[in-house]
């Protein structure tokens, strides 16, 4: 579903990278602001820090509209198709079916895992992008900066990747239980009415 909407993906990753970009960017005027503005009692360099940032924390609390904007968009578009292909296959499914699956079990499909993929989409596309743009962006002015934080930073990254390949599988089996006791619980409140 992604794939097809490729523009929009592009578009939000660039968004996050200047949003990242920008974070980065702060860090490091803050250094020079204190180094050659403050300490040194040079107003200018002072103003001239203060204005770029201004400027550019204008320019990206508008890009960052956006990319909530077309993030949601995503979110949304991918949903709408997977809830038609979902109707359309429910409608050429044999009345037998639907006198052996529990209706509770169809409707949390169609609600709260759509839900749950909503979120997915919306915040986790995001929040990955954003993770692994932290790590890139920061990571080469901290080589820039600093080679051997920077290689610090080169041999400790791969270690929560590890992390998440081991928690990965528990915490998507606890999702799995916790969405089948919902069809459950969903399934007698349905029959009980």
């Amino acid at each position: 579903y992604l794939a097809a909407r490729w523009p929009k993906v592009l578009e939000i990753v660039v968004e996050i990278a200047v949003s990242v970009a920008f974070t980065t960017f702060v860090a490091t005027q803050q250094q020079r602001l204190m180094d050659q503005g403050i300490l040194q009692g040079n107003l200018g360099v002072v103003g001239q820090v203060i204005a770029q940032l201004l400027v550019l924390f204008a320019i990206v609390s508008v890009l960052s509209l956006r990319q909530n904007y077309a993030t949601a968009q995503l979110a949304q578009s991918v949903l709408r198709d997977i809830r038609l292909r979902m109707f359309a296959l429910v409608q050429r499914l044999e009345s037998a079916f639907f006198q052996t699956m529990p209706a509770g079990d169809l409707l949390t499909r169609m609600t709260s895992d759509l839900s749950s993929l909503e979120t997915t989409i919306g915040v986790g596309l995001a929040q990955g992008a954003r993770t692994v743009l932290m790590i890139i962006i920061p990571g080469a002015a901290l080589i820039q900066l600093n080679l051997r934080f920077g290689m610090v930073l080169l041999i400790a990254t791969p270690l929560f990747f590890v992390a998440g390949r081991y928690f990965g599988p528990l915490t998507a089996r606890a999702s799995r239980t916790r969405q089948q006791d919902l069809a459950a619980l969903t399934s007698l409140a349905q029959e009980d009415l």
